[in-house]
């Protein structure tokens, strides 16, 4: 996993910088990115805010931490009705619980095998 603190992950061995950390280039306040959340755009990943964004100066937009969001995604404010989870409610509880996102870098890595097949049981054991 890449420094979350510099703005491009540097994804080998491609070098180009059409893939952004997010949270570097939002400048509105009502925009708030968690860490590791990226954009890839091949013109200009950094104008995310102006050309994917509608209806952020009336509404507060929270994109969570770990996210991917592809290239021409638009996000509009306003009109926002949530469709479906991606989990069950019982497997979005025992997430809520566990809270993998707020454990530290270390333990993120350790445990990325568990993270990314939803193993609840392993995740509940995670050092």
């Amino acid at each position: 996993m890449t420094n979350h603190n510099n703005p491009y992950p540097h994804l080998f061995p491609k070098q180009a910088k059409e893939t952004i950390f997010l949270k570097h280039f939002i400048h509105n306040l009502n925009i708030i990115v968690g860490n590791y959340t990226y954009y890839n755009d091949a013109n200009h990943p950094e104008k995310f805010e102006y050309e994917n964004v509608r209806g952020a100066y009336f509404a507060k937009l929270i994109i969570g931490k770990f996210c991917a969001i592809a290239m021409g995604t638009s996000i509009v404010l306003l009109s926002v009705i949530l469709q479906r989870y991606r989990f069950p409610d019982e497997i979005v509880e025992q997430l809520l619980e566990i809270q993998w996102w707020d454990w530290d870098y270390d333990k993120i890595t350790r445990n990325i095998p568990a993270i990314v097949e939803t193993d609840i049981e392993q995740l509940k054991q995670a050092e």
